[in-house]
């Protein structure tokens, strides 16, 4: 058997252990979103070419790179949401 300050501080623990896991999913998700928006400040497209707009126009050699990219990033985003997702609720079934 646990004494009172046992489970006490085995819930800090564990209070603590989410919280660094949500901490880290969340910094890992603003990672992503970061490095999308910083994309059209990567470019290296030549003068020369004129986009409008500003679709996939680092991608002005390949127009569906752009899509992938896209798509990468929303999966990555989708991965870290879910798995904060299963977490809370993993933390809450205790």
């Amino acid at each position: 058997m646990l004494t009172d300050k046992q489970r006490i501080n085995q819930k800090n623990a564990e209070a603590r252990l989410l919280g660094m896991r949500v901490t880290v999913l969340t910094a890992g998700l603003l990672f992503v979103i970061m490095v999308g928006l910083g994309l059209p400040a990567v470019s290296d497209v030549d003068s020369s070419i004129t986009v409008q707009g500003m679709l996939a126009s680092i991608f002005a050699y390949n127009k569906y790179m752009g899509y992938v990219v896209v798509i990468v990033i929303a999966a990555l985003a989708g991965i870290c949401v879910g798995a904060i997702c299963y977490y809370v609720k993993k933390k809450n079934s205790l």
